[in-house]
């Protein structure tokens, strides 16, 4: 685009569309060797969002806390399975900005604290 002497975006859209795309398209394409879909559907128990978003491993404090991205986590006692300190966990933010907590793909109930260790409210 330099060559063409193209500065600004919305020249830079016109000669993509009208001169480069079909240029660079009938260069490079080629022909699936099959036109049959091979994406697989995905099962009823699987979110699409644990797959895509953000993901970070972290370690579960004396205290049931899990601090991340200067927040504090607390893990509620009563949970689907067995956590205790010292046990690593998955922690996910979906791209809506909800956070998730997981260990063994089984999510984990709990709450945000402040420092002082009170309840943040959502």
């Amino acid at each position: 685009m330099k060559l063409k002497n193209i500065k600004d975006i919305d020249s830079a859209n016109r000669f993509l569309k009208e001169y480069y795309w079909e240029k660079n398209n009938r260069k490079f394409s080629k022909k699936p060797l099959s036109d049959e879909d091979f994406h697989i559907a995905l099962m009823p128990d699987q979110d699409l969002r644990n797959y895509v978003c953000y993901t970070a491993e972290c370690k579960v404090y004396r205290d049931y806390t899990i601090k991340f991205s200067k927040r504090i986590y607390q893990i509620e006692k009563k949970q689907p399975i067995a956590i205790k300190p010292g046990d690593n966990v998955i922690l996910k933010t979906w791209l809506d900005g909800s956070i998730h907590i997981f260990k063994k793909n089984i999510e984990l109930n709990f709450f945000e604290i402040d420092d002082c260790g009170r309840r943040v409210s959502a």
